[in-house]
């Protein structure tokens, strides 16, 4: 996918170990193509796979992403640095892969809470961001550079987490299905350890 680097464009993150994915991730998955021109889908813990909390490889997440969007997201796997998050390490870790990619530097962030979003927080909203509340959506803007940050807060939600999805694949029991896209049940079953 060709990409016009355009400072006017809006450029969405969203970083998440979709262990495995699941329908609230591609409801915000879907909220970011309809508000942006470029959606970045960032697996995260990349290396990590094999283990009741982190049973699937970022191969295969990556082609679960696929299974429902196709094309139109751009994929980058991301490795666990041990960084801190009140530091800069990451957010430059994860614009350096963009840029390996030929995609351009994300300006807006999304995530299901503000706890997982502490490592993009301080890029992305600046010290004194303005804040707007919607419902279950809570929008921070930065308050000197074109950065937003916007999460869609999953505690006000009724979408059963990635915990509670594993924890009945593992029991063998079929209720996984209604919290996942049939394009991915016979992946989820299959690469299940």
């Amino acid at each position: 996918m060709n990409i016009e680097h355009n400072n006017n464009q809006k450029v969405a993150l969203m970083v998440g170990r979709f262990q495995p994915l699941h329908l609230a991730h591609c409801i915000v998955i879907e909220h970011m193509l309809k508000e942006n021109d470029v959606v970045i889908v960032g697996i995260g813990s990349a290396q990590a796979y094999g283990t009741d909390k982190n049973p699937y490889d970022a191969q295969t997440r990556a082609t679960m992403l696929r299974n429902v969007f196709g094309d139109r997201i751009h994929i980058i796997e991301l490795n666990d640095l041990g960084t801190d998050p009140n530091t800069s390490d990451w957010i430059m870790y994860v614009i350096d892969k963009c840029k390996i990619q030929g995609i351009p530097a994300p300006n807006r962030y999304y995530s299901g809470c503000l706890k997982d979003a502490i490592w993009y927080r301080t890029y992305f909203t600046g010290s004194n961001p303005s804040k707007e509340t919607n419902s279950h959506l809570v929008t921070f803007t930065h308050d000197t550079e074109n950065r937003q940050m916007i999460i869609y807060e999953r505690t006000l939600n009724h979408y059963l987490p990635a915990t509670k999805i594993r924890e009945y694949l593992s029991m063998g029991l079929d209720e996984w299905k209604k919290w996942v896209s049939p394009e991915n049940w016979q992946i989820i079953k299959d690469n299940y350890p």
